[in-house]
């Protein structure tokens, strides 16, 4: 409203007196009389570095050169949107958000729409720079049993594709909101794979005026959903932007994110993940449990060493700096680089295996199987002479606990967890008894492989003798006899070793189309003694049943 000899004065005030600097772009104040004079006098040079103005509402934005006055006005309606925005989120949470959604949709852009997915998940997780921070089931099906939800998704589509369709549009999506929308799915785990794909065709020219943090929240993203493989080019164009970083751009806790990011969508490049571990050990002092972690797994994935950065991490478990901060999956990513890395840490299963003990009873099976494998390549190949001797009770503790919540474990890592009993725990009778009844009341779910190796761990422990267990293994051997029946009669083995296919009937001498039986060798089948309430197979008649049926390797 000023006059323009006025608004100039008081412009080349501001910038002499250090109140604003040199900006980028400038708001047209109705007539382009202002921004010649403004160019004429010196007092502004066009394109120019960043500038930053508090308006007459006291918001920080960025000036706009040919901008009139209604552009100004739709910029201070988003901004206003936005306050809306957050101001529903922190006091009405992810309905409020939603129910504004649906009201005020034709009044969002671009940055609104991906400042409403943001703050949806925002309430829905806890820890950003945690890999595993995820939205619970619940809370995704509250949000997906709103109607704005999808509205919400469908929309951020339709600005994504405008954004790549044309890049110098202002009012669509903007290329560093890729990375918020990226997150907010990842973070609610919605595998978007329309929405993904034109995030990934935005983010990719513009990756090198991303903020740090902008990149490595999108490539923790596509990693996360496990997409990542699924768009090459954008994992290149992160590789190059990394490999290209300043010195210190990166804050290490970023670092560590981007190489478990880049393990996790099983990208292998030894010498970005070296100089990333570098970096992080220059700074290793500042990190955070979660961020040691997250590099620690990124070693351990891609079996590398690096000697400083893990002697470094065992500085802070032996001064107790990080005893009780630990969560289950951290504790075993440090143990699975320490062991991949075969070095010698001394004390370090001391309080390692000290720290898992006591959360036992909150780990997740992928936790314990991570930690007693660490435990199992250090003790079993000789990799730490001490290691068996600092914490005796750390296997026989987690089968303890594991032994009461056979439940929660899926048939693979029931297989797993059973293997790597018997190698380290063969007399851990109760574990072996609830594993084996477990088993035996799922069996069907069990895989043929999986079901054979299960019963191959269980067999080679040193089990004391129950009716219960042995019942157990018999409803697993029963089943693994009927699977073997039912398989059809394509091809055997022959004596010789030659896979030799079904003859025709007219030349066969043997049953069922099959070569006669002196031809084949027959394996000897496994005999278990039961008790006498079970039901006895008899091994001879079962062997010419097999042989009948054509199934000879059993």
């Amino acid at each position: 409203a000023l006059p323009i000899s006025q608004a100039s004065l008081l412009y080349a005030g501001a910038c002499a007196n250090g109140f604003l600097t040199a900006p980028t772009r400038v708001i047209s104040y109705q007539t382009p009389r202002f921004r010649s004079m403004m160019q004429e006098s010196g007092t502004l040079k066009m394109h120019a570095q960043k500038a930053t103005k508090v308006n007459e509402e006291g918001l920080s934005s960025q000036f706009f050169t040919g901008k009139d006055s209604q552009d100004i006005e739709n910029l201070r309606m988003h901004k206003a949107m936005n306050r809306k925005l957050m101001d529903a989120a922190n006091k009405g949470g992810v309905g409020a958000v939603l129910d504004l959604l649906v009201s005020q949709l034709q009044f969002m852009n671009g940055v609104n729409l991906a400042t409403a997915l943001h703050r949806i998940a925002r309430q829905c997780v806890d820890g950003e720079m945690d890999p595993n921070a995820v939205a619970s089931r619940q809370a995704l099906q509250d949000i997906q049993a709103h109607p704005g939800f999808n509205l919400l998704l469908q929309a951020v589509e339709l600005q994504a594709e405008a954004a790549v369709a044309d890049p110098s549009s202002e009012d669509t999506l903007p290329a560093q909101s890729a990375s918020i929308v990226a997150w907010s799915l990842a973070s609610l785990n919605l595998r978007h794979m329309e929405l993904l794909g034109c995030l990934s065709k935005l983010a990719t020219p513009r990756l090198q005026e991303f903020q740090s943090y902008e990149v490595t929240n999108m490539l923790w993203a596509y990693a996360k959903l496990g997409v990542a493989p699924n768009f090459p080019t954008l994992l290149c164009a992160f590789t190059q932007r990394l490999q290209s970083r300043r010195r210190r751009e990166f804050k290490p806790h970023s670092l560590c994110l981007a190489a478990w990011s880049f393990a996790q969508a099983g990208h292998q490049d030894l010498n970005l993940l070296g100089g990333m571990a570098d970096e992080v050990y220059e700074q290793a002092e500042v990190l955070k449990p979660e961020a040691f972690s997250n590099i620690c797994y990124a070693l351990a994935k891609q079996n590398m060493v690096h000697r400083k950065l893990l002697k470094a991490v065992n500085v802070h478990f032996i001064n107790g700096r990080w005893f009780h901060r630990l969560e289950p999956h951290e504790l075993a990513n440090v143990m699975r680089a320490c062991s991949a890395g075969g070095v010698t840490l001394p004390g370090f299963y001391e309080r390692a295996g000290s720290a898992a003990i006591r959360m036992a009873e909150k780990m997740k099976p992928a936790d314990v199987i991570a930690i007693l494998k660490s435990y199992a390549k250090t003790v079993l190949k000789g990799k730490s002479k001490s290691s068996s001797k600092e914490c005796p009770d750390l296997g026989p503790s987690l089968l303890s606990v594991a032994a009461t919540r056979m439940q929660i474990y899926k048939p693979k890592e029931l297989v797993v967890l059973a293997k790597l009993a018997a190698s380290l725990c063969p007399t851990q009778d109760a574990f072996f008894q609830a594993c084996a009844s477990s088993a035996a009341s799922r069996v069907t779910e069990f895989q043929d492989v999986q079901l054979s190796q299960l019963i191959d761990a269980l067999a080679s422990a040193s089990v004391a003798v129950a009716p219960k267990y042995m019942m157990s293994l018999g409803a697993l051997l029963q089943e693994q006899q009927k699977r073997s029946l039912e398989r059809p009669r394509t091809a055997f083995q022959s004596f010789d070793g030659e896979s030799k296919k079904q003859c025709p009937p007219s030349t066969a001498t043997g049953p069922s189309g099959f070569l006669p039986p002196s031809r084949v060798e027959v394996q000897p089948v496994l005999l278990v003694q039961l008790p006498e309430a079970t039901q006895v197979y008899d091994t001879s008649l079962l062997r010419s049943s097999f042989v009948e049926n054509g199934v000879f390797n059993v």
